[in-house]
């Protein structure tokens, strides 16, 4: 398990820092508490709002395809 002192560490310096887990085992409430002024963002509601996004979705493939083409 790690502890409160290891997760400190990223919020000591100006650099940022991505914060993974399972949902609902409290990462939001920790940031919040830490660093309340901090800037965030949820990848879950972004991720969301992507895949209500059907033809975003298919220009996205189509521009990564593309770009894997032109790299070969």
């Amino acid at each position: 398990m790690t502890s409160d002192v290891e997760l400190k560490k990223p919020l000591e310096g100006k650099q940022s820092f991505f914060l993974f887990g399972p949902r609902g085992t409290g990462k939001t409430s920790w940031m919040k508490s830490k660093a309340p002024n901090g800037l965030y963002v949820d990848l879950l509601k972004h991720f969301n709002w992507i895949i209500r996004q059907q033809n975003l979705i298919f220009s996205t493939v189509e521009i990564n395809a593309f770009i894997l083409t032109i790299l070969k």
